[in-house]
């Protein structure tokens, strides 16, 4: 019986001691960096656990908020946030037909998960295709995949963290 389940795990297209380690690059001084960016500190809906600082580049601009679950209202707060919803949205000045943008999305966790398993699930899960990632801690890893929304390849950089009762990913979309 175990070999049959290793059989079935293996048929999932992922084996974990085959995933590439994501390079880590520094090409600007942090003086540089933060003068080329700004800071966005935000704490939705007063959550403390969906609570982000982040520096983007000049000319970013933070999507409406119809969306995103700081904007969902009463009894409907609880329900939403359980599963994976929007916290924040930006896009970068338009330079292309597409622009590049970041997610900030957020999920409640009801059980004890490390992130490197809760990430592959969810990349399992969605049909992305994993080009690599690397484990910073039980509760936060780095990761690219790429996947098709709408016709259109995009590479994706994203940190998963564990962040109290809540699973965290802040995504960077680069269209193709």
């Amino acid at each position: 019986a175990v070999s049959l389940f290793a059989g079935f795990a293996a048929a999932q297209g992922l084996d974990a001691t085959k995933i590439k380690e994501i390079v880590h690059f520094t090409t600007l001084s942090d003086e540089d960096f933060e003068a080329q960016s700004d800071l966005h500190s935000v704490t939705p809906s007063d959550d403390k656990y969906l609570a982000y600082s982040i520096r983007l580049p000049k000319g970013w601009q933070k999507a409406s908020s119809e969306k995103l679950l700081a904007s969902v209202k009463g009894d409907d707060k609880h329900a939403v946030r359980r599963i994976l919803g929007r916290v924040a949205k930006y896009f970068s000045p338009q330079t292309m037909d597409i622009p590049s943008y970041l997610e900030i999305d957020a999920q409640a966790l009801d059980y004890n998960i490390s992130a490197r398993n809760w990430f592959l699930n969810y990349i399992i899960t969605s049909g992305y295709t994993l080009m690599g990632m690397k484990e910073i801690s039980p509760r936060r890893l780095v990761g690219l995949y790429v996947l098709v929304r709408a016709n259109q390849s995009c590479i994706v950089r994203t940190i998963a963290e564990i962040n109290g009762p809540r699973m965290v990913l802040t995504s960077y979309y680069l269209p193709e």
